[in-house]
């Protein structure tokens, strides 16, 4: 039984030396341009990683009360903790206890830091 030439293949059978070398680029370009799109998927897929890991962090640290928006503001104005309790009319106890929160909650060993952290995430505006 003869074989028949396959019509789905790209080499066929009596293909002349030159349409096998039309063939061989095509096949090349078609390579080069899928590894051109491999590494394009590879990066997008990177920044995409890079993005949603930050977004789970972001979602993942505690957010912070009204009350202590309103600490973190006029921590960023430079007031003490006494003349934050004043402008609230809390104790500087309580001053003293939400500036300890905004810190463990911005994960900042500073006021100064924290407002830059506040600042760069959008929660207070300078």
């Amino acid at each position: 039984m003869p074989l028949k030439p396959n019509t789905s293949a790209p080499i066929q059978p009596g293909m002349s030396p030159e349409e096998m070398g039309v063939m061989r680029a095509q096949y090349r370009r078609q390579v080069e341009q899928l590894g051109n799109l491999d590494e394009k998927l590879k990066k997008e897929i990177a920044e995409l990683s890079s993005v949603a890991a930050k977004a789970l962090q972001r979602m993942a640290k505690p957010s912070l009360t009204q009350r202590e928006l309103d600490v973190l503001q006029l921590v960023a104005q430079g007031r003490s903790n006494k003349d934050i309790a004043r402008r609230l009319a809390i104790t500087e106890g309580t001053a003293k206890t939400h500036v300890k929160a905004i810190l463990t909650k911005l994960d900042a060993i500073s006021r100064t830091e924290a407002v830059a952290v506040a600042h760069k995430r959008g929660l207070i505006h300078l």
